[in-house]
């Protein structure tokens, strides 16, 4: 897994978990509403699969 995919699913992960805070920043609102489209079990998924990702990013 390249740095890039990484930083970007860290992004994204702090994204949701901020939402309240950073939701009035236009610029976020693309990231969110990307994040609103998606199945909640996939999404579920996905900030698991990164959580691993962040906790052990010499595995991928």
């Amino acid at each position: 897994m390249t740095k890039l995919v990484l930083l970007i699913v860290c992004i994204g992960i702090f994204s949701d978990e901020k939402r309240e805070k950073l939701s009035g920043n236009f610029r976020m609102g693309m990231m969110y509403s990307l994040l609103d489209k998606m199945n909640n079990e996939d999404l579920q998924v996905i900030k698991e699969r990164a959580q691993k990702i962040i906790e052990n990013p010499n595995q991928f």
